[in-house]
């Protein structure tokens, strides 16, 4: 019965890991939206940041 409803103690094994590969997940889309953003702005030109010069 120990492992039952123990609320305050820290996630087991499996727990961290999913909630790591759910980090890494969501990290790595985020940085592939930030390298199609860079590649679509080299390919126009760069004209966003043009505009600011």
């Amino acid at each position: 019965m120990k492992g039952k409803n123990n609320r305050g103690a820290a996630p087991g094994p499996d727990e961290d890991n999913r909630a790591v590969e759910a980090f890494f997940m969501r990290l790595g889309n985020v940085l592939a939206e930030i390298a199609r953003d860079m590649v679509q702005r080299e390919a126009n030109g760069n004209q966003d940041l043009s505009k600011n010069r």
